[in-house]
């Protein structure tokens, strides 16, 4: 048995990849709104990049 198919590791994959599906733009767009988030200190960052990503994943779901 390996490490993948522990539950949790299993769970932190899925949410991890439903969090870049539902970022904006190209992969070098997520990877730099990723890379903001991480250089800028403090929380509120990462309280933007949830509301940009739940915003994206409501207008997805209204033009679909």
């Amino acid at each position: 048995m390996t490490v993948w198919n522990l539950w949790p590791v299993y769970v932190a994959r899925w949410y991890a990849r439903r969090t870049w599906d539902d970022l904006p733009g190209p992969w070098w767009v997520k990877v730099l709104l990723i890379a903001v988030c991480l250089a800028i200190p403090g929380q509120l960052d990462e309280i933007a990049l949830i509301a940009v990503t739940a915003y994206c994943r409501r207008r997805r779901a209204v033009h679909a």
